[in-house]
């Protein structure tokens, strides 16, 4: 028995390309993209009153404005290199920031602080024009020193003070490197020196003030999840006793993209299974926006066919071991079990009930993750798994070997309470994705000249 213990598009653009002085560069990560919203700001559309449109009557009073929220993802503004939309916010829309995804090399990290930057003197022209606590204004392009495309002339934005940046990033992360990644959020006074300077570049902003795991912006968290960090030896002692009672496994050697799997399913699963809240994807501080079943496709060969026997049975079995898991049963319950625990009238309470953990891991060995909208086994409320997985078999290509990475959301992300700290915030998580990826290695160190 083991011992156990408790936003931004992408495309298929080449591997390289030429940079800005035409030598051929290598794309060591292709994409690392941002969003940046701001929730005490409001978008809007204008509209006229319709009856009083309607009247003939020169001396009429001029028809009266009126205002309807922006839908979500409506572009208000589009720049070079990201655009200004609208998102859901309270029955309302707000304003949202969403960068390019950025090539990982010299090149693309100068683009993404120019880009952080024009994004901060937005914000800061928007607020200068406010004449008191609040102003509502149509954006003023004019008035920028960089291209600017008015998408949606009858929109206009409420810009209101005190408010802060809500930030989140995405970007692909080498499976291998996943229990890495898990370690760096978690507090080790062990870390080697590596460790502790890849931390201390990027000063491992993924998350709120404690920059770890255990804590979180979503008041609706019914759960913290300190002491979860799923370590290596924990996933190699589960695995021991599946070999245990199943000997004809005894030869195999997981693999390190097996172990990251297997770490971020762990994730996934007590998230989904601990966090309360109004939406599925909120729970989530990492969302892979890749689905799971062509993550399973990513590993080696030999894994994947030897899991695909029986229908995945062993599979699913392999990964409750994997979890020090000894009631097999528990498989069987919801994988969103406490999804909606502080909302006892909510009209949805029971409909994700639907998928459980068990069915939800069969589904990999056969091609199939029903934790996407256009797979969950009730249709009917397929809106409600949002942006999981929505990419599909989009992946990155990351590290010196172009290793095929799902594509990772960070969310919960320490908010920024001065705007101005935007452009150093997006330096720390470029570096940082960039470091866990390519292993401070000396390339990493000329592209970024650090010292040796």
């Amino acid at each position: 028995m083991p011992l156990c213990q408790a936003t931004s598009s992408r495309n298929s653009s080449p591997q390289n390309k030429k940079s800005r002085g035409g030598i051929k560069k290598e794309i060591v990560q292709r994409k690392v993209g941002f969003e940046f919203e701001i929730s005490e700001w409001n978008t809007a559309i204008a509209i006229e009153n319709d009856e009083a449109t309607k009247t003939t009557d020169a001396s009429a009073t001029p028809p009266q404005v009126k205002h309807k929220p922006c839908e979500k993802g409506n572009v208000i503004a589009k720049f070079d290199n990201f655009e200004l939309q609208s998102d859901e916010i309270g029955g309302g829309s707000d304003v949202e920031f969403v960068t390019d995804a950025f090539e990982e090399n010299p090149n693309g990290y100068a683009l993404m602080l120019s880009t952080a930057q024009q994004i901060v003197d937005i914000i800061a022209s928007l607020d200068q024009q406010r004449n008191d606590a609040s102003a509502t204004l149509q954006l003023p392009c004019d008035q920028f020193s960089f291209p600017c495309e008015l998408k949606e002339p009858n929109a206009v934005v409420t810009i209101r003070s005190p408010f802060k940046v809500y930030p989140q990033a995405s970007a692909g992360i080498d499976l291998k490197k996943f229990p890495q990644l898990l370690q760096d959020f978690s507090e080790n006074q062990e870390d080697s020196e590596k460790e502790k300077s890849r931390k201390e570049l990027g000063r491992v902003e993924l998350v709120d003030s404690k920059l770890h795991f255990d804590s979180f912006n979503n008041p609706y968290h019914s759960v913290k999840l300190s002491g979860m960090q799923f370590t290596v030896p924990i996933i190699l002692d589960g695995l021991r006793y599946f070999k245990e009672m199943h000997p004809e496994y005894a030869p195999w050697e997981p693999s390190q993209q097996m172990i990251g799997f297997l770490a971020l399913i762990h994730r996934y699963v007590r998230e989904a299974e601990m966090g309360a809240s109004t939406f599925p994807k909120i729970v989530f501080v990492m969302l892979s926006r890749t689905d799971f079943a062509s993550m399973y496709r990513t590993l080696p060969k030999s894994e994947q066919h030897m899991f695909r026997q029986n229908h995945g049975k062993e599979w699913v079995e392999m990964v409750n071991c994997a979890f020090c898991n000894v009631d097999f049963e528990k498989f069987d319950q919801p994988l969103f079990k406490g999804i909606y625990q502080k909302f006892p009238n909510h009209p949805k309470k029971h409909a994700l009930d639907v998928l459980t953990i068990r069915k939800w891991l069969e589904g990999f060995p056969n091609g199939i993750d029903y934790l996407t909208s256009k797979n969950f086994p009730d249709q009917k409320v397929s809106d409600e798994i949002e942006s999981l997985g929505a990419y599909g078999s989009k992946m990155d290509l990351v590290g010196p070997k172009r290793c095929k990475a799902p594509i990772l959301e960070f969310r919960k992300m320490k908010n920024l309470a001065d705007f101005h700290d935007l452009p150093e915030w997006c330096d720390a998580v470029f570096k940082y994705v960039y470091a866990v990826n390519h292993s401070m290695d000396k390339k990493f160190k000329e592209d970024f000249d650090l010292p040796s």
